[in-house]
């Protein structure tokens, strides 16, 4: 930062109070600041110095809007000052009042002032600029919000979602109306899907006009044909933060695991991913960390049993209550991947329907 100060000059008039010519001169310099706040600043600033009450003085000074040519310009006064004064007493001999008593005491002094100064002077513009990041970003989430508030009144359609696990929900609804603050929009079974995806039934989100952007819509009343949504405000789309989901399957899931040595156990499928299953084995002590096992269970799709057999990596266990709880990796084929990923989509959506349906028996 590159300040131009006008060097302060020591008060010409000597024949009144030099205190009080002192304390004019550096009113003088800080002209918009309160009386008792120039007091301070004089008192801290020619007496002996605390950094704590010297550092809040300063402080009010910037926050009331005084520049900082200002203050540093009445700073080098006061050093001016305690430098003449320093001169005085080294001719005369005389070593009553405050100090400096010595250019080491008076150089020491002007280092702490000036590293003190600075360090509120950066502080100060941090906190501007913290401010102005934060008003720059309220803008322009208000100008996104009334971007895709644009869009939704001039399709008449407003694409609402939200992610059930890691499976979006969506559902395209014509817009009722639409003012600052909330939406109205048609209550449809696809609506009341993406409501039963989020927590409570409570909220929506709405694909904004920037794609990395969503908006968040908060219910706040419905009827059988509409649904009124508070505009909460914008931020980033976590669309690819969402972790890999593990599913709990729905209905009992039998599972019989096999070791090497051909000892196997019965038990049922905890949840399970496209790469991994949580097993429950009642009866059983332990599986050894990090041997190879042979998995084969049972699933109850739609329509249909699946039988997925599948190599596996024991990662962890947990044993309690007479049964072992234990993860394991799986390492499955890229077919028997996608059938993992046909079922837990499909228990996905199961899973949704069945949620729609309660909010839809609720709000009859």
């Amino acid at each position: 930062m590159h300040l131009t100060v006008d060097m302060p000059t020591a008060p010409a008039d000597a024949s009144g109070d030099p205190a009080e010519t002192l304390r004019d001169a550096i009113a003088g310099k800080l002209q918009g600041a309160a009386a008792d706040t120039i007091a301070r600043f004089t008192d801290e600033l020619t007496g002996p110095l605390d950094e704590d009450a010297a550092g809040e003085v300063l402080r009010e000074l910037l926050t009331a809007g005084v520049s900082v040519e200002q203050v540093t310009s009445a700073l080098l006064l006061c050093q001016l000052h305690a430098a003449e004064r320093l001169d005085v007493r080294l001719r005369s001999g005389v070593r009553e009042g405050p100090g400096p008593f010595s250019i080491i005491d008076l150089v020491t002094t002007f280092a702490r002032v000036q590293t003190l100064w600075m360090s509120v002077v950066h502080e100060h513009y941090d906190t501007l600029l913290g401010e102005s990041e934060q008003a720059l970003s309220r803008s322009n989430e208000r100008l996104l919000i009334e971007t895709t508030k644009a869009l939704w009144l001039k399709d008449g359609v407003a694409d609402l979602f939200n992610y059930f696990c890691e499976l979006p929900v969506t559902a395209s609804v014509r817009v009722h109306e639409l003012d600052s603050a909330y939406l109205t929009v048609e209550l449809t079974a696809a609506l009341r899907q993406v409501l039963a995806a989020s927590d409570h039934g409570a909220t929506a989100l709405a694909h904004a006009s920037d794609p990395g952007k969503t908006v968040l819509l908060r219910r706040q009343g419905s009827d059988e044909r509409c649904v009124v949504f508070r505009i909460v405000g914008a931020s980033d789309h976590n669309e690819a933060r969402r972790r890999r989901v593990r599913i709990r399957p729905p209905r009992a899931t039998p599972l019989s695991v096999a070791l090497p040595d051909q000892t196997s156990f019965d038990g049922h499928v905890v949840d399970f991913s496209v790469i991994g299953m949580g097993v429950e084995l009642p009866g059983v002590d332990a599986l050894p960390v990090g041997s190879r096992i042979e998995c084969s269970a049972l699933f109850e799709g739609r329509g249909r049993p699946y039988e997925f057999t599948c190599t596996g990596t024991v990662r962890w266990f947990v044993h309690r209550a007479g049964s072992c709880r234990a993860g394991i990796e799986l390492v499955p084929s890229q077919v028997q991947m996608q059938a993992l990923e046909r079922l837990m989509q499909e228990f996905q959506r199961d899973a949704i329907g069945r949620l729609g349906r309660k909010m839809g028996a609720d709000d009859d």
